[in-house]
């Protein structure tokens, strides 16, 4: 059991990754046209 858990607390955080990888770069491209 303990490893399906890990493995789950892995794949929440590769989604959290995957979803916040977009959103930063959107961010930089946003700050860089400010400039």
């Amino acid at each position: 059991m303990s490893a399906s858990k890990e493995f789950r607390m892995f794949w929440l955080i590769g989604i959290q990754q995957a979803l916040l990888v977009p959103v930063l770069t959107t961010v930089a491209a946003r700050r860089k046209r400010d400039r």
